[in-house]
């Protein structure tokens, strides 16, 4: 006895066409970064996530900060390294679950995929603030995203800290 014959066929047509015309327009890239710098221009986030060595003030000066739990301005000569806090490695396998989630569900056009990616990029802030640590009262509100050739395509608001 023979197992009956299926005939099944697959049409990508739809597919490869909206993928030609993502790639014709060189691609969909959203880069997600963090704008929190200090006065001077100085980055938090690589310092927060990262880690750094202890600061010196110049001779004869001072380091000055506002502590963002008491509100009081604190002077010192210097302070101590900080530790890496990992909020990226921490943070990469919740966004890469919940961008696997959300991948099917996708308009087959340039719009639908542009809207993917924006959505994907909304995850990762989120996710990004969900392990970034309340201490330079800027940093979890600073995460935005980048669709390139599109300017800011999405900031991401992290509540009052």
């Amino acid at each position: 006895m023979f197992a009956p014959k299926f005939k099944f066929q697959l049409s990508t047509k739809a597919v490869d066409a909206a993928m030609d015309a993502v790639v014709a327009t060189g691609g969909l890239v959203a880069t997600v970064l963090n704008t929190a710098q200090s006065d001077d221009g100085y980055y938090y986030w690589n310092a927060v996530n990262y880690g750094r060595g202890p600061i010196f003030a110049k001779p004869g000066k001072v380091l000055s900060w506002v502590d963002p739990v008491s509100g009081k301005r604190i002077f010192a000569t210097k302070v101590r390294a900080s530790t890496p806090r990992h909020m990226l490695a921490r943070a990469l396998p919740s966004i890469r679950e919940r961008c696997q989630q959300e991948g099917g569900k996708v308009e087959l056009s340039v719009e639908g995929f542009t809207q993917l990616v924006l959505r994907w990029a909304a995850i990762a802030i989120e996710e990004l603030q969900n392990v970034t640590p309340v201490i330079t009262g800027k940093l979890k509100a600073s995460y935005m995203a980048d669709l390139r050739g599109q300017g800011s395509a999405l900031a991401g608001g992290g509540g009052e800290e």
